[in-house]
C-alpha cells in the first residue's frame, strides 16, 4: 500500500472513481471538463489540503477560466508510462478546440518557437476522452485504493458524477459564477455573473 501524496494520484483516482453511470473507470470527455473537474477538487472539496498533496496545481486566470499547463503535462506523463490512455470523439466544442490551441501556443513559447499563425492551425480538434488503461486501473487498485479516506473518495465521485452530468457550456457557467476571481482573462464574457 502507497500513500496518495501527489497530483498524479488523484488524476488516477478521479479517472478511476464512478461517474454519472455509477460505473468504475468511468472516463472523463474533454480537456477542459478534465481541468474543471481538477479545479474543483480543489476549490470545492478541498482535496489537497485534506491528503496532503505535494505540489498541486497551480491554476490561474486565462482565456476560458481557471487553466494549468500542468494538467496537460501529468496527462503526457501518466500516457507515456501506460495509465491513462485517450481515445477521440468526433469533432470538440470551441471551447474545446481553442484551450488545446492555447496549450500548444503556450508550448511552442516555452521552447522559443513561435506561435502557429491562424490561418496554418487545424480548424478541426477532436475531443479527447481520458480513461484509465488497464494497467492504470490495476495500479489504482494496487497502490492507491485503500489509502484513500473513505470521505475523500465520496467526495471524488460525488463532484465527477455532477459536473461530469452537466455539459460543457453549463459546467463552465457554474465555474465562473462560483469562482468569479478566475475568469478576470477570460473570453467567455457571455458566462460571467
Amino acid at each position: 500500500m502507497s500513500r496518495i501524496d501527489n497530483r498524479k494520484d488523484l488524476l488516477l483516482l478521479l479517472l478511476y472513481l464512478p461517474g454519472q453511470t455509477g460505473k468504475l473507470c468511468a472516463p472523463v470527455r474533454g480537456r477542459t471538463r478534465l481541468m474543471k473537474l481538477l479545479f474543483l477538487m480543489e476549490h470545492e472539496i478541498n482535496l489537497p489540503k485534506m491528503l496532503d498533496i505535494r505540489n498541486w496545481y497551480e491554476f490561474e486566470p486565462y482565456t476560458f477560466g481557471p487553466f494549468t499547463h500542468e494538467v496537460f503535462e501529468d496527462i503526457e506523463f501518466l500516457q507515456n508510462v501506460g495509465l491513462i490512455g485517450s481515445s477521440t470523439k468526433g469533432p470538440s466544442s470551441i471551447v474545446e478546440s481553442e484551450e488545446t490551441r492555447r496549450a500548444i501556443d503556450l508550448e511552442l513559447q516555452e521552447f522559443g518557437e513561435p506561435q502557429a499563425d491562424a490561418e496554418e492551425q487545424d480548424p478541426v480538434v477532436n475531443e479527447e476522452v481520458y480513461a484509465l488503461s488497464s494497467k492504470g486501473k490495476a495500479f489504482v487498485e494496487k497502490r492507491l485504493l485503500a489509502s484513500l479516506d473513505p470521505s475523500a473518495r465520496k467526495a471524488i465521485a460525488a463532484m465527477k458524477t455532477r459536473a461530469g452530468s452537466l455539459t460543457l457550456s453549463s459546467l463552465l457557467k457554474y465555474v465562473y459564477t462560483r469562482f468569479p476571481d478566475f475568469t478576470s482573462r477570460s473570453e467567455l464574457n457571455h458566462f460571467r455573473p
